[in-house]
This record gives structure tokens, sequence and C-alpha cells, in this order.
């Protein structure tokens, strides 16, 4: 309820075609199930987080990749995001 109070402040000060919402900081106790239900309830278009352990492939959501707490370069980063995501797809795990 909170999150969709808040998506429809912003539409109603700031008006959009899109139904978007980001998460300030993380998003690690959300489940993929509750993740999917608040997307559909909130008939969100877009929702930005920064979930590292939850399915890449959820509809309308895209993970943030917070490139300020590594300490490695951006590229570096990437790629290890990049196998990350790949291992989580097609093994089912995470090598990282």
């Amino acid at each position: 309820a909170e999150i969709n109070d808040s998506v429809d402040y912003v539409m109603e000060h700031f008006p959009s075609e899109y139904r978007t919402f980001a998460f300030p900081f993380h998003d690690y106790n959300l489940s993929e199930v509750e993740l999917i239900e608040l997307i559909n309830e909130t008939q969100l278009d877009a929702c930005f987080g920064s979930i590292q352990n939850i399915n890449p492939d959820i509809p309308k959501h895209y993970p943030r990749i917070q490139m300020d707490n590594y300490g490695h370069s951006a590229k570096k980063v990437l790629k290890n995001m990049r196998m990350k995501s790949f291992t989580r797809k097609y093994f089912r795990f995470s090598l990282f």
C-alpha cells in the first residue's frame, strides 16, 4: 500500500506516461513472489532495485548495480555481474 501510494503521488504531481518505482537503497528482503505481486498490484511499467539473488528474468524488473561498493573498475564489475546472471539463469546457482 505504501509503495502504491508513493507511485500515485508521483503520478499526480509529476504526470508521466509510465508508472515506475525504484527502491531507494536495496530490496534484499523481498522474495521473488513478493516482487511480482508488487509489480502487478501497483500496475508498474518498470521497477528498479538492487536484488542480487532473484531471477533476473522477472518482467518489468530491472536490477541496478551499485558501482561504488565493489572497489573495482566498472568494466570488471559489469563482467562479473554478467557471469553471475548467466550462471543463475542457465545453471540455477550462483558462483559469486
